[in-house]
C-alpha cells in the first residue's frame, strides 16, 4: 500500500512499500495505519536516512513528541493513576491539562532521546488563541 492509499485507515495488518517514499511524512503516512508493530510487513527496503537524519521538520518532530505524550496519558489512564484534573476534549487541550498537571519538565520514562525537549530545543504549545 502506499502513503496516499494509506491516509485515513488503521489496519491488523499493513504492508507497506517504502522504496519509492522520498519524505518523511510519506514514511509516517504508511506506517501509522498500523494498529500494532506485529503486524506491519515492510516490501523491499527504505532508505533509512529519510527517518533516521536530524533534518526532521518542526511538525514531525513535535508531532512524535505529542505522540508519546499521548501514549502516557493513555498508560496512566488504562492503570486508573491519571489525576481527575487532567481533562480535555481535544488532543491539544488534554495534552496541555496533562502538562499542567504534571509540570512544564516533564518527560515521559520512555521518550527517546531524538524528541526530547530541553531549553535549548523546548517543547511547543499551541497556540489556543487559533482555535477560534
Amino acid at each position: 500500500m502506499t502513503d496516499f492509499a494509506s491516509q485515513g485507515k488503521t489496519r491488523v495488518n499493513n504492508v507497506v512499500h517504502l522504496n519509492d517514499t522520498a519524505s518523511q511524512q510519506g514514511y509516517y503516512t504508511a506506517l501509522s495505519c498500523s494498529a500494532m508493530a506485529n503486524g506491519t510487513l515492510i516490501l523491499q527496503g527504505f532508505n533509512p536516512s529519510i527517518i533516521s537524519d536530524k533534518k526532521c521538520s518542526g511538525a514531525l518532530h513535535q508531532e512524535s513528541r505529542d505522540l508519546e505524550l499521548l501514549d502516557d496519558i493513555t498508560r496512566l489512564h488504562f492503570k486508573g493513576k491519571l489525576h481527575a484534573a487532567v481533562v480535555g476534549e481535544t488532543r491539544r487541550t488534554l495534552i496541555h491539562s496533562f502538562r499542567q498537571h504534571k509540570s512544564e519538565s516533564y518527560m515521559p520514562q520512555h521518550m527517546h532521546s531524538a524528541i526530547r525537549w530541553s531549553k535549548k530545543l523546548p517543547y511547543i504549545e499551541p497556540d489556543f488563541a487559533d482555535l477560534d
